[in-house]
């Protein structure tokens, strides 16, 4: 939990709340470009957002080593790319594999898979993994029992 405390104490939010938290993003894809800075630690805010006509609850957005911006669900699993507008990833995986509550943090762990377009003729597969971490104050943990999102609880 120190390394959780040290990352905390750096993190600077101007309207402390339930949303906002840190992420760990480690890019774990093929491009050699993006494997030499593979680690990135920025902020997060968690909202409920109409996309398209897509109802998606506990989204956030991440900014990509290639300073592509998506979205990602913790409901519906959903990777939304922003093209023009925000678009639904057909061909994407993104994969809750814990989250773990204590008396002081929430730590959400996953990964994501999704085609990245160079042009119309080439794609690759880009895969991430992302640790997530919120101060623990009671309300994320009634919005993920809202949404039936289960959890590991350590208190």
């Amino acid at each position: 939990m120190e390394f959780i405390q040290i990352i905390f104490k750096d993190m600077i939010v101007n309207n402390p709340s339930w949303r906002y938290g840190k992420i760990l993003l480690k890019y774990s894809g093929n491009n050699i470009q993006l494997l030499n800075n593979n680690l990135r630690l920025d902020k997060v805010a968690l909202s409920n957002e109409m996309i398209n006509g897509y109802d998606e609850k506990l989204i956030f957005k991440i900014n990509l080593f290639d300073n592509a911006e998506i979205l990602l669900s913790l409901k519906s699993l959903n990777i939304f790319i922003k093209k023009d507008v925000w678009e639904i990833q057909e061909s994407s995986l993104n994969s809750v594999t814990s989250i773990i509550v204590d008396n002081e943090y929430i730590i959400v762990k996953g990964s994501l898979s999704f085609c990245k377009e160079i042009n119309e003729a080439n794609r690759y597969l880009d895969t991430y993994e992302y640790d997530i971490i919120f101060e623990n104050n009671g309300i994320l943990i009634s919005k993920l029992q809202e949404e039936d999102i289960s959890f590991l609880d350590f208190r």
